[in-house]
């Protein structure tokens, strides 16, 4: 395997981590809407 591969393998996990963490944040974020709503 070579380090583009491997660099573009760590970027996809990276990018996954992202989305999981900006799903989690939105919802936080309603929560905290309907908290103060």
């Amino acid at each position: 395997m070579n380090n583009e591969e491997k660099k573009k393998r760590k970027h996809g996990r990276l990018v996954e981590q992202i989305a999981d963490g900006t799903k989690q944040n939105k919802k936080r974020q309603k929560l905290k809407t309907n908290l103060h709503g």
